[in-house]
């Protein structure tokens, strides 16, 4: 697993404007300078001098809001989202700088860095080796006479495309001109495949073509020879293979058949974009004995129907490396997807394991084939979490209501958790507990109940005299997660 965050690990402030900005994105409201600075391992002076930092990089209408005895508390604009804010973040440190350096390959040496960068050649030298430290789980290096990345030159391309396009900006890494043609280039082979590409589409594929075309005018070549011919449809080939074209005659270079060949895989195999397949793909799937049994066994463990859902067939498609090709392969992971393989394993780590267990039982017994990546694992479960709460929203939850404070309390209650929930959830009333009859518990899913009350038989709620808004999650919690092998219910 590689995480971009890693190769940061030496800019100590940055780890922390990441966590405080996410404590504080999380829920309005305010915070402590000495609940933060608990959290952060740190003192409340280096919180406070954190936050004035933060606030000088936040762009206009986002501020960090403090007043003596009340704490902190985040102020933005409810129509931005918190990721730009991370990526500038990134942006301003000196590691981030370094990355852009070696990346244009036009220092010679660390002490033509240093001088550039304003630091020191020591500085220099302590994140240049840090730097490549982390980058030796991909098989990288960093060559220091003159200055570059060294390795596969797959491996280099994709981990410049990841990271850049995950933590850059692209007006500001690309030439004014040179954005253009790179953008007109997604267009043309949007137009062409009429395909309607996802505004994150569009942004990655910029940086991709982009990078590209950088190592090329380096004369950085990849040499890969094609195994097998590309499963895809020919108006695709052909819009990629007339992109190639014209970017050779507006960027003056020549793609060698294994550039042009790079660039379609690219697009197909690892880009995250759903071309028109051929209609029957899903079902060649399901006559392959191979893939039957994996879908079998993920409808055997979570009770789903996947083998008739087009949704999760095509998902399969697009996941599914038919090719082995390990340098593509590199599990890493953007900011958004760490933040949400986080919620994950928070929330459902017993389905992440499930999950887990049999793609990678898949991927030890088919050689050829590839699946398990963490982005894949987190993609079945969200797929799975989302058609289970589905289907349960879609049945009502029986619940037995049992009250301490007679009918008239009860009734409140009843018409309190109705409104709250609609028609997810129906309320059996016990008015007295010595005379509940047998026949109220048959086919309850859970009880709630405004004392310490048990029931061996049924799980319960024990909610406060007043009913407080944690109550009211509590039950939320259980009514999507009741029968679910999905999360444990507090």
């Amino acid at each position: 697993m590689f995480y971009i965050e890693n190769l940061f690990e030496l800019e100590k402030n940055l780890g922390r404007y990441v966590n405080i900005l996410k404590i504080l994105s999380e829920r309005s409201g305010w915070f402590s300078c000495h609940f933060l600075a608990k959290k952060l391992n740190c003192s409340e002076k280096t919180v406070r001098r954190n936050i004035q930092e933060m606030n000088s990089q936040f762009p206009i209408n986002w501020f960090i809001q403090s007043e003596v005895r009340k704490g902190v508390q985040l102020q933005k604009p409810m129509n931005e989202s918190i990721y730009p804010i991370y990526r500038r973040f990134f942006q301003n440190t000196i590691t981030y700088q370094i990355l852009e350096a070696i990346y244009y390959e036009k220092h010679q040496n660390v002490t033509e860095i240093a001088e550039d960068l304003f630091i020191s050649v020591p500085v220099a030298y302590k994140l240049i080796n840090m730097l490549e430290k982390n980058l030796a789980t991909l098989q990288l290096s960093i060559s220091k006479k003159p200055i570059k990345l060294v390795g596969d030159e797959e491996n280099v391309r994709l981990f410049y495309y990841y990271i850049f396009s995950d933590i850059g900006d692209y007006n500001a890494f690309f030439p004014e001109d040179e954005l253009k043609r790179i953008v007109h280039y997604v267009q043309q082979i949007e137009t062409s495949v009429g395909e309607n590409f996802s505004i994150s589409f569009h942004y990655r594929a910029i940086y991709f073509i982009g990078v590209t075309l950088q190592r090329v005018r380096l004369h950085h070549h990849v040499t890969y020879e094609p195994s097998s011919q590309l499963v895809t449809s020919q108006n695709a080939m052909l819009a990629l293979l007339l992109v190639n074209e014209q970017i050779e005659a507006q960027e003056k270079i020549t793609l060698s058949p294994a550039e042009q060949h790079w660039i379609i895989r690219v697009f197909f195999d690892h880009v995250p974009i759903t071309f028109e397949q051929a209609e029957n793909i899903g079902q060649t799937m399901l006559e392959t004995k191979t893939f039957l049994s994996l879908i079998q066994e993920l409808e055997q463990e979570f009770g789903i129907d996947l083998q008739h859902d087009p949704l999760f067939l095509d998902m399969m498609i697009q996941n599914v490396e038919y090719e082995h090709v390990p340098n593509l392969k590199h599990d890493y992971l953007f900011l958004q997807d760490h933040r949400m393989q986080e919620f994950i394993l928070e929330n459902y780590f017993n389905t992440y394991l499930q999950v887990k267990k049999i793609y990678n039982y898949f991927d030890a017994q088919n050689a050829i084939y590839q699946i398990g990546t963490t982005r894949n694992i987190m993609d079945t479960v969200i797929f799975m979490i989302t058609k289970k709460v589905y289907a349960l929203t879609q049945k009502a939850k029986v619940c037995v209501l049992v009250t301490s404070r007679g009918d008239i309390w009860t009734n409140f209650l009843k018409t309190l958790i109705e409104n709250h929930f609609g028609s997810r959830i129906v309320i059996r009333e016990v008015s007295s507990i010595l005379k509940i009859e047998a026949s109220i518990w048959k086919d309850a899913d859970f009880i709630i109940a405004d004392f310490d009350f048990k029931y061996n038989h049924v799980p319960n709620i024990i909610i406060d005299p007043i009913p407080s808004q944690r109550d009211f999650e509590n039950i939320e919690r259980f009514l999507v997660t009741k029968e679910m092998k999905l999360s444990e219910v507090d």
